[in-house]
């Protein structure tokens, strides 16, 4: 019965053993089916790895080349883009600078204007005044006749008329003129002869009467009242008020030599007064007291104004010649600043156009920036999505 029962025993682990031995080989064999389809899984995946690292070894060259021509893209674009703010903020220096140069060189050539028409007026005035004294207006008939026959050289020996051989300052012309009265147009000779001739010229041709100043004849002397000089009011003898050639001092001696010039009539009238009425006393404005106690005064005399064109001739000449020469410099000064405003206007049109074309290559590289991005980006999307189909795979084959 032991016996029977250990083989009962025996036979029942045997039948167990064979069913475990039945069950780990049936493990087994699943294992090993497993073992392959994993090692398949592998093999498949290192082969897609493979592809992957071949595919991706041909892309890299690329990539390289897409992330340098990016590169050189961005910086290309960097310094053009430095140069066209550049350019921007050099053109409103230029523009102001310009601006200025243009007001500079408007209030030149109004300047420049403003001068030629001071000058066209004045050079008409002198031509005007000189037209008249040519023609000797204000002259008695008398005395342009014998200054005609003068120029015809028929009559010899003439000078000129009195006022025509002096000079004075604008200040004591008038004074001057009224000392002088009609003997302003007194015809200076250069003999008594040369007179006589004149004289019967005038009254043959009945054309008037004129007084002539024989130099060889005519003398004079002048004042020497002591005491004048402290008078108040005093200025001088009209004669030291004029300026002329010394051959014809004693003309001028005996026309002015002993009238005095003072500031005014109160003035005049107390000189005369202090020396008794001896002498002739003319005010700057024209106002006389005579000698002997006469006054003369309170409208301009008749040849008022002859010496006074005389002296704005000559004047107005002075002051011609001196707005010419401004003018010179202003016509050079405006030439000078046209062409540094041609010059600088040249410099703003060729900032403009660099301003356009950097503009233009600006926009030109943000499009080369943009294609060589989306050109990288392509590729490197085209990239991670075959990867994350790899990694998608291998994560459901390990799950198997």
């Amino acid at each position: 019965e032991l016996i029977t029962s250990k083989n009962t025993e025996s036979a029942a682990e045997s039948v167990e053993l064979s069913e475990k031995v039945s069950a780990l080989s049936l493990s087994i064999a699943d294992k090993r089916v497993l073992v392959s389809t994993a090692a398949s899984s592998i093999e498949e995946i290192d082969n897609r790895i493979k592809v992957i690292d071949e595919a991706e070894a041909q892309r890299k060259p690329i990539l390289d080349e897409l992330e340098k021509a990016k590169n050189e893209a961005q910086e290309e674009l960097d310094k053009v883009t430095e140069k066209n703010n550049d350019l921007n903020n050099s053109l409103s220096g230029i523009e102001l600078l310009a601006e200025k140069r243009l007001q500079k060189l408007n209030a030149l050539k109004e300047n420049e204007n403003s001068l030629r028409n001071d000058l066209h007026i004045k050079n008409s005035r002198v031509a005007m005044l000189t037209d008249l004294e040519k023609n000797m207006e204000g002259y008695q008939g008398s005395v342009k006749a014998v200054m005609r026959e003068v120029k015809h050289n028929v009559l010899k020996g003439i000078h000129a008329p009195v006022s025509q051989i002096i000079s004075v300052k604008d200040k004591y012309a008038l004074a001057v003129e009224t000392a002088l009265g009609a003997a302003i147009q007194n015809i200076i000779t250069e003999t008594e002869n040369d007179a006589k001739k004149a004289i019967n010229f005038l009254k043959e041709s009945k054309a008037g009467r004129a007084t002539f100043l024989p130099l060889t004849s005519v003398k004079g002397n002048e004042l020497s009242e002591k005491g004048l000089d402290d008078c108040y009011g005093y200025i001088n003898l009209a004669s030291e008020l004029v300026e002329y050639d010394s051959k014809y001092k004693g003309v001028i001696t005996s026309l002015l030599g002993r009238t005095v010039v003072s500031e005014d009539l109160d003035s005049a009238v107390e000189i005369a007064k202090k020396y008794s009425y001896k002498f002739k006393v003319v005010t700057l404005d024209g106002q006389v007291v005579n000698a002997g106690g006469s006054m003369t005064g309170g409208a301009r005399l008749q040849n008022a104004g002859i010496l006074s064109r005389a002296n704005e001739i000559e004047k107005l000449n002075k002051e011609c010649n001196d707005i010419q020469e401004k003018l010179d410099i202003a016509v050079k000064d405006v030439l000078e600043q046209q062409e540094n405003y041609s010059s600088l206007s040249a410099e703003l049109e060729g900032c403009k156009a660099e301003i356009a074309f950097t503009g233009e290559e600006k926009i030109r590289m943000e499009g080369v920036l943009a294609l060589k991005k989306g050109q990288l980006e392509a590729i490197l999307n085209s990239k991670n999505e075959e990867l994350t189909k790899h990694i998608i795979q291998n994560h459901h084959n390990n799950c198997k």
